[in-house]
């Protein structure tokens, strides 16, 4: 039974997965780019027109990922809904893999030099790695472990919105490069941290026991 804190909590987390894709293809569809040129943001290469096509792809396929993942950890998606459940979970499985390969190609270019440049990167190979993982245990029937592999991936996920919350509170110290790049590590590494510690919480107080194929 979920308690109340449980709840409100995924609750919250709806709220933003609805949110916060919205917005952030809304800035980038009805404002004027180049304004984030201007701005100092030099990754920002409209003009180049492979740049142009990747980042885009990158940030629609974020967008479906960050979105799709809170209704797929419903319990009613797996249980009762379950050909629903695994549409979903091919379309957060795409989508990853196409945003995740184009964040490899975006991470080259990034802002605050070699510190962002490197953890958007591993950011990108964590994202794919978490996510592969989670559908190569499902094939496997291994549907705990595969749950809990799942909430790793979208650890890496919500990075999208960590990242922001990040940038605004150490871009407050007054060095912007710096906290760019410290908040492209951040950004997942605390994720995962929380989430390891979650499930480790969780695990402690339940046996880890296989669930039926409900996949």
């Amino acid at each position: 039974m979920q308690t109340t804190a449980g709840k409100i909590g995924y609750g919250t987390l709806l709220v933003f997965a609805v949110l916060f894709p919205l917005v952030s293809l809304l800035r980038y569809t009805l404002f004027d780019p180049s304004m984030l040129v201007e701005a100092g943001f030099t990754m920002y290469d409209f003009h180049d027109s492979i740049w142009t096509l990747v980042f885009y792809t990158h940030i629609t396929t974020a967008a479906a990922a960050f979105l799709i993942g809170p209704f797929n950890f419903m319990k009613s998606s797996y249980t009762k809904h379950i050909n629903r459940h695994r549409l979903l979970g091919k379309i957060y499985f795409v989508a990853i893999v196409l945003s995740s390969l184009c964040g490899f190609y975006l991470a080259v270019y990034a802002h605050g030099g070699l510190l962002a440049k490197s953890g958007f990167f591993l950011l990108s190979l964590l994202w794919l790695y978490t996510t592969v993982k989670a559908v190569n245990l499902a094939r496997q029937k291994k549907i705990q472990d595969h749950r809990q592999w799942m909430v790793r991936s979208y650890a890496v996920t919500f990075a999208a919105l960590t990242f922001r919350v990040w940038l605004t509170g150490l871009a407050m110290f007054g060095n912007f490069d710096l906290a760019y790049g410290m908040a492209a590590w951040l950004c997942w590494a605390v994720n995962l941290i929380v989430v390891e510690v979650w499930l480790w919480r969780k695990n402690s107080k339940q046996p880890v026991t296989q669930a039926p194929n409900a996949l």
